[in-house]
């Protein structure tokens, strides 16, 4: 998107270092703040949320998975996300946990930076 000029980001560079951190810090405190880990499964641009001053909130908790403290992963199936967005363990294998939430927020970061879809 762009504000009005042709090619001009819609957000400078300060808004998406601050997107990016505070996305970072809410897939934190799902995987470590919270009594019981959530796994999202579905980080994506259009599941981060920008409030007026461009505070990130992570939404769409449809796919999210609860991992206990003693399981160091989850097999699930079907394989549910948005294709491009799955950590290749997931896609293959149906293993969930943190790590696929890390992968899906190392693409949010590609797009978020280069302005492009993955």
């Amino acid at each position: 998107c762009s504000d009005g000029e042709e090619g001009a980001p819609a957000m400078g560079w300060e808004a998406r270092y601050g997107v990016a951190v505070g996305t970072a810090r809410g897939l934190e405190y799902l995987h470590k703040g919270c009594r019981r880990r959530i796994i999202h499964r579905d980080i994506k641009a259009s599941n981060v949320l920008l409030t007026d001053d461009f505070q990130p909130q992570i939404s769409d908790f449809g796919l999210a998975k609860w991992l206990p403290t003693e399981w160091t992963h989850r097999a699930i199936a079907p394989i549910e996300g948005t294709f491009g967005c799955l950590a290749p363990e997931y896609y293959t294998r149906g293993i969930v946990d943190e790590k696929t939430d890390v992968f899906a927020f190392g693409v949010f970061l590609l797009e978020l930076m280069a302005g492009r879809k993955p």
